[in-house]
């Protein structure tokens, strides 16, 4: 992993947290080849990654203390991590995360956010679109995956000016955190914010 998010992380390891980061299929020259698909199997990755550490680190991890954090597609992927495999991670943080892929018409991924060239990416990882294989889409949703399966605390950062990943996502996803009644803390920011979480955020400037 390299860029913005090899420093935010290496950010993390300084203030003292063991820091496990797997690579996202096929992004970011991270060392995966395999063809991504959209927080389907990558999520097992994660899963695979936690065991990893936890079999091998056990000197040093807490496993009752797992962190899984991730920005936008990363952060979908986490929450959808902690919709699979709900009692691996004790916290779940989502910075401006894809809660929905495309199976939610107005503000869905492929919909709402996704330029041309993603919308074909997401086709090619997904089998098709949002209309032809809906189930597809449903199954990547944390909207509803997450506030029916995960007991722990989530924290969602998200900026109501993001332009690659609607605010109504995390907004939609807090509306079911509140229906089953979990636990939560969300950091939303707009134009009156003078810090903001804006989707290239953190970087080495901000």
């Amino acid at each position: 992993v390299s860029g913005m998010v090899a420093r935010s992380w290496a950010r993390q390891a300084a203030q003292g947290a063991f820091v496990v980061v797997p690579a996202m299929r096929g992004v970011d020259g991270g060392g995966s080849s395999s063809a991504q698909d959209a927080s389907g199997r990558e999520i097992y990755d994660i899963n695979d990654a936690i065991n990893y550490a936890s079999s091998n680190f056990s000197t040093v991890v807490d496993t009752n203390m797992v962190v899984a954090m991730g920005y936008s597609g990363g952060g979908g992927n986490v929450l959808n991590y902690a919709s699979r495999f709900p009692d691996s991670a004790a916290v779940v943080v989502d910075h401006f995360g894809i809660t929905d892929y495309g199976y939610n018409t107005t503000w869905g991924w492929y919909q709402a956010g996704a330029s041309g060239g993603q919308q074909s990416a997401l086709v090619a990882y997904i089998g098709n679109t949002p209309t032809l294989a809906p189930d597809n889409y449903r199954a990547r949703s944390a909207v509803e995956a997450l506030p029916r399966n995960y007991g722990g605390h989530v924290y969602i950062f998200h900026d109501d000016q993001d332009a690659s990943v609607p605010i109504a996502q995390s907004r939609a996803l807090v509306t079911n955190l509140v229906t089953y009644g979990r636990s939560y803390t969300t950091n939303f920011t707009t134009t009156t914010n003078a810090v903001r979480w804006s989707h290239a955020n953190p970087n080495d400037s901000a």
